[in-house]
């Protein structure tokens, strides 16, 4: 699987067709907190704000989906990945779990600790997963902090 990211520095002069994009997927605009963080399930947005969080919120993700949702358990979180509705890659895979992978490491650049894989047993909807254990594991091992 090949991914391409951005390098360099931002023009100070948007091309037409930048700003056009930019604008259809609301490029400068991300979930609020209460959408992608969460205390013991997802009933409970968390009520106030952390680096850790910020940094999730706005790392990238293709068209701006954010399908990243986190619930914060005492002192542990548990990383899920909300399927957007309707949303279907042109490219013939799941471009989600690309993104899904930015978050843990955006999460691990700011937050200390060690990683411990369980189930927390917390009920989802039929679009919302919790990152299967060898996922997690493979993308934590794959972040270069």
């Amino acid at each position: 699987m090949m991914i391409a990211t951005p390098v360099g520095y931002p023009s100070n002069k948007r091309s037409k067709v930048d700003i056009e994009l930019r604008e259809t997927v609301k490029g400068d605009e991300r979930k609020p907190l209460n959408e992608l963080f969460f205390e013991n399930d997802f009933s409970t947005p968390i009520s106030s704000s952390e680096d850790w969080m910020e940094a999730i919120q706005w790392a990238p993700s293709a068209a701006n989906r954010q399908p990243w949702r986190i619930i914060k358990d005492n002192n542990k979180y548990h990383f899920y990945k909300e399927h957007t509705k309707g949303y279907t890659s042109n490219v013939g895979w799941d471009v989600q779990k690309v993104d899904i992978g930015i978050a843990p490491c955006h999460f691990m650049s700011v937050k200390e600790g060690k990683l411990i894989i369980d189930n927390p047993d917390i009920k989802t909807d039929e679009y919302t997963e919790l990152l299967p254990p060898y996922y997690v594991n493979k993308i934590f091992r794959s972040c270069n902090i």
